[in-house]
């Protein structure tokens, strides 16, 4: 998990990480906010955030998710994080 801190992250690795880890690494990768993530990978990201709620704060909370995937989790997340 250590590597989800690294000051810069590559979307490619990023990719990889959301692909491959466990729902605490990909909540620590969202909330670091130089990790590179492009579309293709929050995509992936707000599939499983649908259900797993330890994904949505980090993911709601960043300033680079494209609007329509946040809209795509309004009705499942909290509604303190609407």
């Amino acid at each position: 998990m250590a590597v989800t801190q690294r000051q810069s992250i590559s979307a490619v690795f990023t990719h990889a990480l959301v692909e491959k880890g466990d729902d605490h690494v990909v909540s620590s990768l969202l909330s670091n906010r130089g990790a590179t993530i492009e579309l293709e990978t929050f995509d992936a990201v707000v599939v499983c955030a649908q259900t797993r709620t330890v994904l949505q704060k980090p993911f709601v909370n960043r300033t680079d998710v494209p609007i329509g995937l946040l809209n795509e989790l309004y009705t499942s997340v909290e509604k303190s994080l609407r």
